[in-house]
């Protein structure tokens, strides 16, 4: 006897985080095969920005976000303290200069009164903020920094 097999579902694009079946209803989400990070790290994630940045004065923070820009690492300080990372979902590589520019200064600085937006957006199934759509990233929890 022939078995059958569904052809209406159709493999998930490169560009889109791929569901992981968990012992919960709902899905998890991969990118480059790494968790995407929940909604509480986030938050700490930036409230240590915060700290940092403050404690620095912001120059020796912003002294740390271009170094660790310019060498690829797709992380902002506390995304590296937190084990985090931005990946791109086109690629799926650690985010560049240039996304973690757009993501950070376009997405968050200047966009930064739709804060209250982002912060609801961090609850969906991708957890992107209005800041990872604008730099087509996804954070990621990288504990052992396998994307590096």
């Amino acid at each position: 006897m022939e078995q059958q097999t569904d052809q209406s579902t159709a493999a998930p694009s490169a560009s889109a985080p791929t569901p992981v079946a968990t012992g919960t209803p709902s899905a998890e989400y991969t990118v480059a095969g790494l968790a995407v990070s929940s909604a509480g790290k986030r938050i700490g994630a930036a409230l240590l920005e915060g700290v940092l940045a403050t404690v620095t004065f912001g120059i020796g923070y912003l002294i740390w976000c271009l170094m660790l820009w310019s060498k690829g690492t797709g992380q902002t300080p506390g995304k590296k303290l937190m084990k985090m990372r931005c990946v791109s979902v086109e690629d799926e590589r650690p985010a560049g200069f240039g996304a973690m520019i757009i993501r950070q200064w376009v997405g968050y600085g200047i966009l930064g009164f739709l804060s209250i937006i982002s912060f609801f957006m961090l609850f969906g199934a991708t957890r992107q903020t209005i800041a990872d759509k604008l730099a087509k990233t996804v954070v990621v929890d990288d504990p052992d920094e396998s994307l590096a």
